[in-house]
């Protein structure tokens, strides 16, 4: 059907876009501003990925300063920023030396309550990984920040596939919702997306 056919030229543009992000996570380099705005098309309709105005030099040494001006907000409405970046923005921007039970059940209930995109999921799934979030992030109580800060940053190569995925399943939900009947190619991609913006870092699916 031309639904199919449209749905299959989504996932290659989806596919040329993961490639180029693998080429900067090969790189130690995070764009950190994946959206609409960061993706352009060239002649031959290839998607390519511009503004790195806020991109992160992951391998740069003295991390703990460099790494702080980067989470200068908290703020959880924006969507395309995964937990453990809230997280951190939270405890920067609050000045805080380490996070509490209560710091990281805020963040999280504060993140998952304005994420329209895992509520069209239903309630079951934002509680499902509301408490899977809470189970991991827990381990960071009483730790200091050079420590939370250096364990989360190893999930950075997942950042701008989260954000890639937000801005697909953005795309997908709104195809979803005019169809009038229901594509399983869509049901299938958009379950696969769901996983890349998991809020435990461990459960997200890796670009391969």
């Amino acid at each position: 059907s031309s639904s199919t056919k449209y749905i299959f030229s989504i996932i290659d543009f989806y596919k040329q876009l993961l490639i180029s992000i693998d080429l900067l996570v090969k790189q130690n380099i995070v764009h950190n501003y994946i959206n609409f705005d960061s993706i352009v098309v060239d002649n031959q309709f290839t998607p390519l990925i511009s503004n790195f105005a806020f991109s992160i030099n992951m391998s740069r040494e003295n991390n703990t300063q460099y790494i702080a001006h980067f989470f200068t907000a908290y703020d959880p409405l924006y969507l395309e920023w995964p937990l453990e970046f809230h997280l951190l923005s939270y405890l920067l921007t609050n000045k805080l030396n380490s996070l509490s039970l209560y710091n990281i059940e805020n963040v999280i209930n504060d993140v998952s309550e304005n994420h329209s995109i895992l509520k069209t999921f239903g309630e079951s799934v934002v509680s499902s990984y509301k408490l899977e979030a809470l189970d991991y992030f827990k381990k960071y109580i009483n730790q200091s920040y050079e420590y939370i800060l250096t364990d989360m940053l190893k999930f950075g190569n997942t950042w701008d596939n989260y954000a890639l995925s937000i801005l697909f399943l953005r795309i997908l939900i709104e195809i979803h919702r005019t169809i009038h009947k229901k594509n399983k190619l869509i049901i299938l991609f958009m379950k696969l997306l769901v996983c890349n913006i998991h809020l435990n870092p461990l459960k997200r699916l890796s670009i391969e």
